[in-house]
């Protein structure tokens, strides 16, 4: 099938648009934090001995975080670039060149399909039905993102001199009435997480060179003249040279709905009423986009050091509801 979105995603196929800079889009992407694969175990009832398809792989950010949490992963992504630096990197993860509008597998074969940071690539009706397809009953199709604070004053600056806007600003395309409406689920959860990282000042502009459809929206493109100009107002706000950045990363997971004969899938479903998960915040209707104060910012900076690439989960509420509904296999967000 024929990418469908060209026209509605800057007329970028992203089979091609990452080509030339895969190796990039491998150093420089933030990763997802542990708190994010915390609440997926426990929405989706356990990661562990799964049939996971990885939509959108790229170089297997998402994907090897997902086999070291012992599920059997196969990476499916557009580009072949993408593909080949995810076999040099992670050489047990299976891969293969796919879109999520038309998957290269049977009906049925999947216990979960996830897609990180890249479901605003797809037409989201024709691509929830495929992923209702592929998975078995009782599985679940899991979807996040990050997002920058776009509160900070440094992003705003960034925004306000070069025309570039927060990471992961854009439609999620998780929606309700995508999920379920139009592709077939039984109903979606959703879940927030909180955290932030510290990397080097050029690390920071690598994410800005590897970001090619925002900038090509912008009409901009990663040219010596636009780095220095992100590179002062960096110094500017950063003159340690550590970049500390705040995300909100966004989860929801659709359910397909109650396995043959009432089963739960893989994980089973942990108990009703147990306690709640710090720095989560879930629900099942999609949380509001939220800004991280200025205040709230400060303390989690000063609170530890800040180390070169790390990066750390902060409390952003207290869980609310529960996975899907019994027998799906999605399991009770909580501790």
């Amino acid at each position: 099938m024929s990418f469908t979105s060209e026209n509605a995603r800057f007329g970028l196929d992203p089979a091609r648009v990452f080509e030339p800079i895969a190796r990039e889009y491998q150093l420089a992407r933030p990763a997802y934090p542990a708190a994010l694969y915390d609440a997926l175990d426990r929405l989706t009832g356990g990661l562990a001995g799964r049939f996971v398809i990885d939509l959108g792989a790229g170089t297997g950010i998402a994907s090897s975080a997902l086999a070291r949490r012992g599920a059997t992963v196969l990476a499916v992504e557009p580009s072949l670039a993408m593909l080949g630096a995810l076999r040099s990197a992670h050489p047990s993860v299976g891969v293969a060149a796919g879109r999520a509008e038309s998957l290269p597998l049977r009906s049925h074969a999947a216990d979960l399909i996830t897609c990180a940071q890249a479901w605003h690539w797809v037409e989201p009706a024709t691509s929830a039905r495929e992923c209702r397809r592929v998975l078995r009953p009782g599985g679940q199709l899991a979807l996040w993102s990050n997002v920058s604070d776009s509160g900070a004053a440094w992003l705003t600056e960034i925004e306000r001199e070069v025309g570039l806007g927060p990471y992961g600003a854009g439609p999620l395309q998780d929606d309700e009435a995508d999920l379920v409406t139009l592709g077939g689920f039984a109903e979606v959860h959703y879940a927030d997480i909180a955290w932030e990282r510290t990397v080097p000042a050029d690390h920071w502009l690598a994410l800005v060179a590897s970001r090619r459809s925002a900038l090509t929206a912008k009409g901009l493109a990663a040219q010596p003249s636009l780095l220095a100009s992100v590179a002062g107002i960096l110094r500017r706000h950063f003159p340690d040279g550590q970049i500390t950045e705040s995300f909100t990363c966004h989860l929801a997971v659709a359910c397909t709905g109650s396995a043959p004969g009432g089963a739960a899938g893989a994980g089973g479903a942990e108990p009703a009423g147990a306690g709640s998960k710090p720095g989560i915040n879930s629900s099942r209707s999609r949380p509001a986009r939220r800004a991280t104060s200025a205040a709230s910012r400060g303390r989690r900076a000063g609170s530890g050091s800040r180390s070169s690439l790390t990066s750390k989960a902060t409390v952003a509420g207290t869980v609310s509801g529960s996975g899907c509904g019994s027998g799906s296999g999605c399991g009770k967000l909580s501790g």
